[in-house]
């Protein structure tokens, strides 16, 4: 029997702004849902929220901007090492002519 827990997703809200001041008080942000699909990917929808009261006016709550992304996690790498003289900038030749031949 498969955990219901095992298979939920994450939820998470990060706050953007916040102003507080005689004409305006407001507050934005990004309410998102992640799940992992498996070890190296993932989709989250989300979208960002702006609540406000301006003197004088009612309350709002405006959505911004709503989306789903899908993210995929590649494996961590380097440079691949070269071993060619316009590569290492020392002026050691590696190949050709100049590599430690006396005429």
């Amino acid at each position: 029997m498969e955990n219901e827990d095992d298979n939920a997703g994450r939820v998470s809200v990060n706050p953007q702004f916040l102003t507080l001041d005689k004409s305006f008080k407001g507050l934005g942000g990004r309410l998102a849902y992640t799940k992992d699909l498996d070890k190296t990917s993932s989709i989250q929808a989300y979208a960002d929220l702006m609540a406000g009261k301006a003197a004088g006016q009612d309350a709002f709550v405006k959505p911004q901007k709503i989306g789903i992304e899908y993210r995929k996690s590649f494996a961590k790498g380097g440079k691949v090492k070269s071993s060619s003289a316009s590569s290492r900038a020392d002026g050691i030749a590696q190949r050709g002519k100049t590599k430690g031949r006396f005429v």
